[in-house]
Parts: C-alpha cells; sequence; structure tokens
C-alpha cells in the first residue's frame, strides 16, 4: 500500500476483495472495498498500530524507543511556512510540556490530510495551542523529537 499512499486518485484497482478461511467449525470472511482515502486512513492506523504494539515484541523490561502519545497539547517554538518534513533537518521546534519541557524537533507524518498546514496556515502558530498524537522519538530513553500523526484541534491563542 505505500507506494499508492498520498497520491490523488490512487487506488489498487480492485473494487472489492473477499479473504475467507475456515478452521474446523469456525469460519473466518473478511471483505474490503478501496478507495484513496482508506489507503491512507489505514496505513497510518496500521504504523500506528505496529508502533504501540512494538514493547510488546520486546524484552518485559526494555524501553521503548518510540510511543504514541494521544491527545497532548503541542506549543510550537518554531515553524516556517514550508512543507512539513517527515525525516532529516527540520526547522519546526515545538514543546510538549507532559513529555519535555525543552523545544524539540517536530516532524509531520505524510497523509492526505495535510498536517503541518493545519497547524501553520489556519492560525498563529507560535501563539497557539495544538491537540495532536505524536510518536515520540527516544534514544537511550532520551526523548529527541516528535512526529505529528495526527491534528485533533487548533486553539488560536491571543493576537498580543
Amino acid at each position: 500500500m505505500k507506494p499508492l499512499l498520498g497520491k490523488k486518485g490512487a487506488g489498487l484497482g480492485i473494487k472489492h476483495a473477499r479473504y475467507r478461511k475456515t478452521d474446523g467449525e469456525k469460519e473466518t470472511v473478511v471483505e474490503y472495498d478501496f478507495d484513496e482515502n482508506e489507503l491512507n486512513r489505514a496505513a497510518i492506523n496500521i504504523d500506528a498500530t505496529l508502533a504501540e504494539e512494538t514493547p510488546l515484541l520486546e524484552a518485559p523490561n526494555a524501553l521503548s524507543d518510540h510511543q504514541i502519545k494521544r491527545e497532548v497539547m503541542l506549543f510550537m517554538d518554531q515553524a516556517n511556512r514550508g512543507p512539513g518534513k517527515e525525516k532529516g533537518r527540520t526547522g519546526d521546534k515545538g514543546v510538549i510540556p507532559s513529555i519535555s519541557d525543552k523545544a524539540l524537533p517536530v516532524y509531520f507524518r505524510k497523509s492526505i490530510n495535510d498536517l503541518k498546514g493545519q497547524i501553520t496556515k489556519e492560525v498563529n502558530p507560535l501563539t497557539s495551542t495544538f491537540v495532536v498524537d505524536v510518536l515520540v522519538q527516544s534514544v537511550a530513553g532520551e526523548t529527541k523529537g516528535y512526529i505529528v500523526t495526527d491534528v485533533h484541534d487548533a486553539i488560536p491563542g491571543d493576537p498580543d
């Protein structure tokens, strides 16, 4: 699915798919209808689910280097009007007080929802508060940055 993501008019060329499995008395039937929006939503949800399940596969006491945090408050410390980056150097920095008091790099998961645009186009990103889901990236237990996976709300700040 990944090569199709973010492409206008993306499709698998499949209108309908059906999977059927029978185990003795138990029968499982799964049916799918695909379109561009569902492909993008599925990819985001798959990545988020896999990121959440990763600690279960590790040793019980191991520290996870990646955690999903849902509906946390993000305050942008530095933001440009360019497109959001998913990796590499970024000029976008923000603070999520419930995780760290330091301004850390903020990346944006690519999606049809234009996550960075939701933060920079409608309100002043430096005076507003954003309610977001983020993938927290850590190295050896130290938070190094955030990847925004969803923007739930933008709360405009005072224009002072």
